[in-house]
């Protein structure tokens, strides 16, 4: 479980700094020096797929639990299975993708 913690602290960690770069890249000053500015948007655009992937993971899993919740009902729960083990596959796409 501290695992888990500690990846959630770190992607935490991650999107904040894509946020502050996305601020910095678009601050005049650091446009007029191009080797700032050249190597902050590599950063940002590597941190953005970083964030992006988390970002699905954590649509997935809110999928999966929606999902679940509605398992017992009679008309959705065979909708709701379909859709869950779907998810499920993406989720382990998606974790595999944050992992690379």
């Amino acid at each position: 479980m501290e695992h888990i913690v500690d990846v959630g602290d770190r992607l935490s960690q991650i999107k904040s700094r894509y946020d502050e770069l996305s601020a910095l890249i678009s601050d005049p000053k650091v446009m007029t020096d191009r080797e700032e500015y050249a190597r902050l948007t590599k950063e940002h655009a590597e941190l953005g797929e970083i964030v992006r992937a988390s970002e699905r993971l954590n649509a997935l899993q809110e999928r999966i639990a929606e999902a679940e919740q509605l398992l017992a009902d009679p008309e959705l729960g065979d909708l709701a299975r379909e859709d869950m083990e779907a998810a499920k596959d993406e989720l382990t796409e998606a974790e595999a993708d944050l992992k690379a």
